[in-house]
């Protein structure tokens, strides 16, 4: 997979995002495995996401 750049605030959510997952369901996941579950949910709601840019 592509490396990609992230500021200091999306990583801090990323990171907290993954703590909670841990959390609440005693599994570690990767960032990858974050990001493409994220992505995953996004494509199969295309609409909506794409609705989201207009709020």
């Amino acid at each position: 997979m592509p490396e990609m750049e992230v500021d200091e605030a999306l990583a801090a959510r990323l990171t907290e995002l993954r703590e909670e997952i841990r959390a609440s369901t005693g599994r570690e996941i990767s960032e990858e495995e974050l990001i493409g579950k994220i992505v995953g949910d996004a494509y199969e709601s295309k609409a909506e996401f794409a609705d989201s840019f207009r709020e």
